[in-house]
């Protein structure tokens, strides 16, 4: 009895809430910083980003970068101030995705506890949270996914809340500059400032003085954005159709349920892996986003801002301006899991409804098990390359009188930085031809290469929709093989032809 009552007192003075928190935040950073360490080197599209930068003045980042390349101005400003002090060091510019993913934690907790009323349910959403592998991944990948997670984070936190009526003037000037200033460094900002705007307008459509501050806030903006889409979105978009036309096509829906559900399922499977019964998890958001409007109609609510929000994320993936699909809809997920944990919230304890609740997020993420939280302190479960590694080793075993080397079109850019970083040159480099991964092409180009040579093959990475690496392995199972080598996923392979 004196247990039970110790138990009793225990839970009711909120301690284990306290240490549960303590437990999740001390996991989440250990797992951040593990990766931060172990991931010292760039993969493919990171050495592509810094490869389009490196020799950019300032100015020159807020125009198209090249090379299918996209990124936030400011991000890329802040990157190059630290490299221009530091150098292009991986943990110097993967220190930027690392600062944010941890600041996300924090902000996310915030708005889950300022939002939900049951211990339980921020409990699990902050689990839930740091648990994305996706995030996990870009909190080491020099990539702005990472910083475009918080900067939405702190639109969810901060914009619901701000009426802008009741702006003085003085805030109202501080909020326009911040407002046209958070698209530079995260583009999907834009899809939270104007569902904050449409949300005033509602709020305050008979009040003239309003307006006033609105046309403060809303025209630098506007004019910033239609500068910035002429002179770096639209051209970046152009040039990444031309070297991959339907890359993001998978990131837009037409006006059909099944195109629809078939974009959120593929969102759920990619971030919440390796759950694979997105069944449960979307009928949860389904139920989150029902709640929501009930809630809003009656008041303000977090989950109405973050409804409306998406209502602006599915229109633009509708009409083919921005997708909504993997890495680039990662800004949102934290407003799915609010979503989906909404019902646990809404409903009392012992209530059929809260049961089903629990039982729809047991299935659903079911498979953050033991061996999931086994996996993530393997490097390898994130990231699958290692271009660093085997270019030291073809440094040191080149040799310049008699050898060439050949690389895929997906390991150019980690060939191209770290031989640059690792002062390797030569001319004798060439590049295998994708040929649109049609096998008779990339085999005639193997075998006209000149007999008697010494290869090596540099190969980092293959393209996952037009494999080339089996049919060069297919080629070399009758070639002197010299020297072999697989790291993680790449190769280094040295052969007589």
């Amino acid at each position: 009895m004196k247990i039970s009552r110790e138990i009793k007192s225990f839970m009711n003075n909120k301690s284990w809430y306290y240490i549960a928190v303590a437990l999740i935040f001390t996991f989440a950073i250990a797992v951040r910083t593990f990766l931060f360490i172990s991931n010292n080197s760039f993969e493919d599209d990171e050495c592509r980003l810094i490869l389009t930068i490196i020799d950019k003045n300032i100015w020159q980042v807020f125009l198209p970068l090249g090379d299918a390349q996209s990124a936030p101005p400011l991000f890329l400003v802040t990157a190059k101030f630290l490299a221009y002090i530091f150098g292009y060091k991986e943990y110097i510019l993967k220190f930027i995705p690392f600062a944010c993913s941890i600041a996300s934690l924090f902000v996310f907790y915030k708005i889950t506890t300022l939002y939900f009323e049951k211990n339980i349910s921020v409990l699990i959403a902050l689990l839930i949270f740091v648990l994305v592998r996706p995030f996990m991944a870009f909190s080491a990948t020099f990539k702005q996914y990472s910083s475009d997670v918080l900067i939405c984070l702190l639109c969810l936190y901060y914009l619901p809340r701000l009426n802008i009526a009741l702006l003085t003037l003085r805030r109202t000037i501080t909020t326009a500059v911040t407002i046209s200033l958070i698209p530079f460094i995260s583009l999907p900002s834009v899809f939270f400032i104007g569902s904050w705007i449409i949300q005033n307008l509602v709020i305050n459509f008979k009040n003239k003085n309003f307006y006033k501050r609105l046309t403060i806030i809303s025209l630098p903006l506007l004019i910033f954005m239609i500068f910035y889409y002429i002179f770096n979105l639209l051209p970046s978009k152009d040039n990444l159709l031309m070297f991959f036309p339907k890359y993001w096509d998978h990131g837009f829906f037409n006006i059909s349920l099944k195109s629809f559900l078939t974009l959120i399922k593929f969102n759920l499977l990619y971030n919440f892996f390796p759950n694979n019964l997105p069944l449960f998890q979307l009928l949860l958001l389904a139920w989150g986003i029902y709640l929501s409007i009930k809630d809003g109609a009656a008041k303000n609510t977090v989950t109405k801002y973050i409804t409306l929000t998406l209502s602006l994320v599915l229109l633009a993936s509708l009409l083919h301006l921005y997708p909504f699909a993997g890495r680039v809809a990662l800004y949102f997920i934290p407003c799915l899991i609010i979503l989906i944990v909404k019902p646990l919230d809404y409903y009392k304890t012992k209530t059929i409804a809260f049961g089903l609740a629990v039982l729809l997020l047991a299935l659903g993420f079911y498979r953050y098990n033991s061996t999931y939280l086994t996996k993530i302190f393997d490097k390898e479960f994130f990231y699958a390359h290692s271009p660093k590694n085997l270019m030291l080793i073809l440094k040191e075993n080149f040799n310049p009188k008699e050898d060439v080397i050949l690389c895929n079109d997906a390991s150019a850019s980690s060939y191209l930085f770290y031989s640059s970083i690792q002062h390797f040159e030569t001319d004798a480099v060439y590049l295998i031809p994708g040929c649109n991964a049609q096998k008779e092409c990339i085999l005639k180009y193997l075998e006209g290469l000149n007999k008697d040579t010494k290869i090596w093959l540099y190969l980092i990475k293959d393209y996952s929709k037009a494999e080339i690496f089996p049919y060069i392995f297919e080629w070399l199972s009758n070639k002197d093989i010299l020297y072999y080598k697989k790291e993680q996923d790449s190769y280094l392979i040295y052969f007589q032809n």
